[in-house]
């Protein structure tokens, strides 16, 4: 190809005309529509995202509040760590406890059947619980070094338990009669007495 030709193609090809679909304007408003388009479709995904995720949220959390909320209410038996010591022991050893202090001794041979909670006031106002299970005629020998001496239990009526009660614990003498009534079935309870 001489320099004529070459000359003549671009005069050619500069005096064509190219012929597009849209103008200017119009593909570049066509254009920023499609990345409008995509950035809502994003926004929309993400939103769809969001909501999804707050539904399920909302959904674990009306499963677990309401467990959550809902007050667990143990119920405590004060006589069951009682009757499990007696059964531990077994019924021919005497059980007591001072406080949450557990003192063994001996009784006499009848079974333990009743299970009595007492509550006294010491000199300081503090509370001392006794846990002890005994029949209705039973005579318990204690000899320990942090309490020593006997509790004599009779049957006064078909609701009423006397404990009489002579202890030496702490290095002070406890002698005192105490009544104990039927709280329910074998449970005897002989209240707060100062």
């Amino acid at each position: 190809m001489n320099e004529k030709q070459l000359d003549s193609l671009l005069e050619e090809k500069s005096s064509m005309q190219t012929r597009f679909s849209q103008s200017e304007a119009e593909f570049a408003e066509a254009f920023f529509r499609r990345i409008d388009d995509e950035r809502r479709k994003k926004r929309h995904a993400i939103l769809l995202r969001c909501a999804a995720g707050f539904l399920l949220l909302l959904t674990a959390a009306a499963v677990i509040l309401p467990q959550m909320s809902e007050e667990r209410s143990v119920s405590f038996n004060p006589y069951t760590k009682l009757s499990e010591t007696v059964r531990l022991f077994g019924e021919d050893a005497a059980v007591l406890f001072v406080n949450e202090e557990l003192y063994t001794g001996e009784r006499s041979e009848s079974p333990p059947e009743n299970l009595v909670i007492l509550t006294l006031l010491d000199e300081a106002g503090k509370r001392i619980r006794l846990s002890l299970a005994c029949s209705d005629q039973d005579t318990i020998y204690l000899d320990t070094p942090g309490i020593s001496g006997e509790i004599v239990t009779s049957r006064c009526d078909g609701e009423t338990l006397v404990l009489d009660l002579d202890l030496k614990w702490n290095g002070r003498r406890l002698r005192i009669d105490l009544p104990a009534t039927r709280r329910s079935g074998n449970h005897y309870d002989g209240g707060e007495l100062g």
